[in-house]
């Protein structure tokens, strides 16, 4: 998307960055919400619900352009499913089951572990949409996956610091924590996937839709296959009304749709109308900044170990630096696929 420049000749301040940034913390307070409710509900439920509440809201928006659905290419069709079904549906199952993994003392390494998107998202343009790669792409890269490699190495090592003990102690490695890791990684693909066929369906396809209208296709897309997952899975057998309807659970619900979920979008994009793309990158580190700070307070039993942090600030580094300078390449890298 282009950054709309402001007025020359007057230094008006622009409220775009703090849009950006306020929607980065919202993604953080996501984890707050959804590691609380993940306690009450299963994955796949609570993301039916969520879906649930945000196609009624949306549903001005799907009503007047449903009708556009038949005229889709395949192309488009096949990015929309990606993004409906991995990125709006498995994604977001895929975390909300890592926060209810050990009482969410993982939560805050999951949330970290979204930092790298860009990688995926970025790779997958260049590979896709025959975008130019950013200098540097793949050292930031393999540093990026260093930084994963250390995130993790403490779940294989049983936390222990003391080297010559790594091998024995990797045949005693923490399942739990391993499994919420890779939950977190693997919801990192899915959204970096749904970034670039994202790309695609607003810039590079035959019909180049509207962002809120991409947006009602993707969760009433998503909602149709998240009441065939559930169906399928017998998920309603074992769902407990009188949890899910208590008002704390309810507030929550409402939070996790409305507020850190279709808010959150709103504000972000709406940044980006104002705020030059290479200058998002920076207060989109908001959210790591503050899940680093946040979670912890919040989650009394997180398990978070030096090394750990060590391994957040690389991945956090070099993918800050990788989207930024992603973000200053001109609109003519791209390569349109469908003119």
């Amino acid at each position: 998307m282009n950054s709309t420049k402001l007025e020359s000749g007057h230094d008006k301040w622009n409220p775009g960055p703090l849009f950006i940034a306020s929607a980065a913390f919202l993604w953080t307070t996501d984890a707050v919400a959804r590691g609380f409710l993940s306690k009450e509900i299963s994955s796949g439920l609570l993301v039916l619900f969520e879906h649930i509440i945000i196609v009624i809201v949306i549903s001005p928006v799907l009503k007047e352009h449903w009708g556009e659905l038949t005229q889709m290419t395949k192309e488009e069709w096949g990015a929309l499913l990606f993004i409906a079904i991995g990125g709006s549906s498995l994604a977001t199952i895929s975390i909300t089951q890592a926060y209810s993994l050990e009482n969410g003392a993982y939560i805050t390494i999951v949330a970290l572990l979204q930092q790298s998107q860009p990688i995926i998202a970025i790779g997958l343009a260049h590979w896709l949409l025959k975008e130019r790669l950013p200098r540097y792409y793949y050292p930031l890269a393999f540093a990026a996956i260093i930084g994963v490699f250390l995130m993790f190495l403490p779940f294989l090592t049983n936390y222990t610091n003391d080297p010559s003990k790594i091998i024995e102690t990797l045949q005693g490695y923490d399942q739990q924590a391993l499994l919420a890791g890779m939950l977190g990684l693997l919801a990192a693909v899915f959204w970096g996937g749904s970034t670039t066929f994202g790309r695609y369906m607003l810039e590079h396809g035959k019909h180049r839709f509207e962002y809120f209208q991409m947006t009602a296709y993707r969760f009433s897309v998503a909602l149709l296959f998240l009441i065939f997952y559930n169906l399928i899975l017998g998920q309603f057998v074992t769902l407990k009304f009188a949890r899910i309807t208590q008002p704390t659970a309810v507030v929550a619900l409402l939070y996790v749709a409305l507020v850190s979920g279709l808010l959150s979008l709103v504000l972000y994009y709406y940044g980006l109308k104002t705020t030059h793309a290479s200058v998002s990158a920076i207060f989109e580190l908001a959210f790591p900044l503050s899940a680093l700070v946040l979670l912890p307070l919040v989650f009394k039993d997180q398990i978070v170990d030096e090394i750990q942090i060590f391994g957040a600030i690389i991945l956090i580094a070099s993918t800050t630096i990788l989207s930024y300078s992603y973000r200053q390449l001109p609109p003519s890298n791209s390569t349109d696929s469908n003119s």
